[in-house]
């Protein structure tokens, strides 16, 4: 497990609290740190909007990715561990490839402020919340928006898919009282 603490990255075992490793990012800013599904690799985001790519064993700096110009809220891997997507305060939405430092697929939506995107568990579609209430939802394969949804509740805060069923999501709004909600995508 990898803890944040300013510029470091520490792993500490859970049950004796004890460092055993301590990363040096380099990076100020930190605001995400996120593991792949197989625990080999982490990302880590920043407030500028600066993404690298690390190896979990010896906490060397595999890649660093470029395409956003401002803080990074979200950090999500497809479950293959071959994709993952990031959503920042700069109004965009990416898909990246892990092997390629540019996005596979930037998403610019005006109708999603602060997008919250997340990927689903087979990798080929996308799901994008912003502060405006709207989803917008996307063909990885294809790099379109097949639609833009209103949804109750206004603000997503967080939006992420099922993992059994594919056509299905969960969010949850800053102005809802419920704390999660269910939906699903439309045909």
């Amino acid at each position: 497990d990898l803890i944040v603490t300013g510029v470091q990255t520490c792993a500490l075992p859970i049950s004796s609290g004890r460092t055993v490793r301590r990363i040096e990012t380099g990076q100020t800013d930190l605001s995400k740190v996120c593991f792949s599904p197989t625990g080999h690799f982490f990302l880590t985001a920043s407030q500028s909007g600066q993404l690298g790519l690390w190896n979990s064993k010896n906490g060397s700096l595999i890649r660093e990715y470029h395409g956003h110009h401002g803080r990074i809220n979200v950090l999500q891997w497809s479950k293959d561990g071959r994709r993952f997507v990031s959503g920042g305060t700069d109004g965009i939405a990416c898909v990246w490839n892990i092997d390629n430092t540019k996005p596979y697929w930037l998403i610019r939506e005006s109708n999603l402020l602060f997008p919250r995107p997340s990927i689903s568990p087979d990798g080929n579609r996308i799901i994008v919340g912003g502060y405006t209430g709207r989803i917008a939802i996307g063909d990885i394969g294809s790099r379109t928006i097949e639609s833009i949804v209103p949804l109750s509740g206004g603000m997503i805060k967080k939006i992420y898919f099922s993992k059994r069923t594919p056509s299905a999501f969960y969010y949850s709004s800053y102005t809802l009282k419920v704390s999660l909600c269910f939906a699903f995508i439309p045909d």
